[in-house]
């Protein structure tokens, strides 16, 4: 094998290397409507298992 061949057998960083790219990690944008949806659909299950206990209850 030549030594063009046995460098491309083992994909390593040279020593000393570092990544200095300037990419941006993507982040996940806030959702302030979702958010709302999910707390009001989250309070409204909780008040029909509260109305089903209490309905539970009075019988």
């Amino acid at each position: 094998m030549s030594t063009e061949t046995q460098q491309l057998d083992f994909p390593t960083a040279p020593v000393g290397f570092t990544n200095d790219a300037p990419f941006k990690k993507k982040r996940k944008q806030k959702d302030p409507a979702g958010s709302a949806l999910k707390a009001i659909g989250g309070i409204g299950i909780a008040l029909c298992l509260i109305t089903i206990a209490l309905s539970m209850v009075s019988m």
